[in-house]
């Protein structure tokens, strides 16, 4: 190996390291702010327009909302543009400030796995840059909010649990690093519903993670027993859901179109709740409807695997194909071509790791996947099956929460001692 490649190939000291990804994300400052300022999100409470902040007043409203709400609109998210609108009649900060915000943040907390190495690092500058800049292209037909809050959020509990993870952290600083994990994925599990389903593998694995350190095992649990056990078993008691979304067999049929639809319950009361508004899904019909699809599907695909299979692939790669439009929105820029190679760029570093994540299974050097990056591999990894496989359509917007976990260039077993 030549100086030159061991110069960026070569693991940085601590302080080295910080040095170079504070100056890389200085950088990336200058570049990303005149790219972000003037975009603007979507509100989540207005998600298909049942919904508006302005629809709750009082106390009683709230209460009857929270109580009461079964379509996928993030609470925590909701909640904030409710307080928002009630104090100030906009929503200038969960839109035009939060929206730039968390599409910086998820691309600025990317950085610093790959600061491991100079090389990594400087790869995934340029991947930051080129995928900030397509996604404000891609998603400008309809961005949704927690589209770009979701990466920011997973991206810092697995930089934080490495923090928290480490033996030579002090006491104080392990522990806060540790409550702000257990925040972070409780945070990001309450922005998706189908998080719920690796959440229970990753509050094993940051438990792992964190074995050697009993009380920052605990603090790490505190939130998310607090906030994500708290909000289920809300569902799970008054409306019989495990996730907090009456919705997702709708989602599944318009992937799996070719299964014929079960016999459907009459929706009523779906009557918009104001005027131009459009129809009212936050019912009890419509949840039963949404199960009677989803387990018509299953039954598809338990009577049919071949067939299923074949569709799953064929859908897999149209999604790996990365797609920049969707409906009427179909961008013609000529440097989206460039955005795509830097997907397939990170997409294929992720199959890599994967690559390597079965040699180390195989060699049963298990304990390497609670690494903190060994994390985010199998995250980055289940979203790409489920985004592919439980939706269509959209399939170019739902890329975008996949950039900033692609540009960190996770390292399988990294970082382990």
């Amino acid at each position: 190996m030549s100086r030159a490649t061991s110069f960026l190939l070569a693991p940085l000291a601590p302080a080295a390291r910080r040095r170079h990804y504070w100056l890389t994300v200085a950088a990336f400052t200058i570049i990303a702010v005149p790219l972000l300022w003037s975009y603007a999100g979507s509100a989540a409470t207005l998600w298909m327009y049942i919904f508006h902040p302005s629809d709750i007043a009082t106390w009683d409203q709230l209460v009857a909302y929270v109580a009461n709400l079964r379509v996928p609109i993030p609470i925590l998210l909701s909640l904030a543009e409710i307080a928002e609108y009630r104090m100030t009649g906009e929503l200038t900060v969960m839109t035009r400030v939060l929206y730039p915000v968390a599409i910086y943040l998820g691309f600025a907390l990317a950085l610093w796995p790959a600061s491991a190495a100079r090389l990594r690092l400087a790869v995934a500058f340029v991947l930051a840059v080129v995928y900030l800049w397509g996604l404000r292209i891609v998603h400008f037909a309809n961005p949704q909010t927690y589209d770009v809050i979701f990466p920011p959020l997973v991206l810092a509990y697995v930089v934080l649990l490495e923090q928290a993870a480490r033996a030579d952290r002090v006491a104080r600083s392990g522990t806060l690093s540790a409550l702000g994990a257990g925040l972070a994925l409780t945070l990001a599990e309450l922005s998706r519903p189908f998080f719920i389903y690796l959440l229970p593998f990753l509050v094993v694995a940051g438990c792992l993670a964190l074995r050697r350190h009993r009380r920052r095992v605990a603090t790490f649990l505190l939130p998310l027993v607090l906030l994500s056990g708290g909000w289920h078993l809300h569902i799970a008691r008054t409306q019989g859901q495990l996730t907090w979304t009456n919705h997702s067999g709708y989602n599944l049929a318009r992937n799996w179109s070719m299964i014929e639809m079960p016999p459907l319950v009459d929706e009523i009361g779906s009557a918009p709740l104001a005027p131009d508004r459009w129809l009212n899904l936050n019912t009890p019909e419509h949840a039963e409807n949404s199960r009677r699809i989803s387990a018509a599907i299953v039954a598809y695909i338990r009577a049919h695997p071949g067939q299923a299979a074949g569709h799953a692939l064929a859908k897999l790669r149209e999604f790996l194909a990365i797609p920049t439009g969707y409906y009427r929105w179909q961008p013609d820029h000529p440097g989206l071509r460039l955005y795509r190679w830097a997907a397939w760029v990170g997409l294929v570093w992720l199959g890599a790791q994967l690559v390597a994540a079965g040699v180390a299974l195989g060699r049963r050097q298990g304990w390497t996947i609670v690494a903190a990056e060994s994390q985010l591999i199998a995250i980055t990894a289940a979203m790409v099956l489920v985004l592919a496989l439980g939706e269509a359509g959209e399939e170019a917007r739902l890329t975008v929460t996949l950039l900033p976990l692609l540009a960190a260039l996770p390292v399988f077993g990294r970082p382990w001692s």
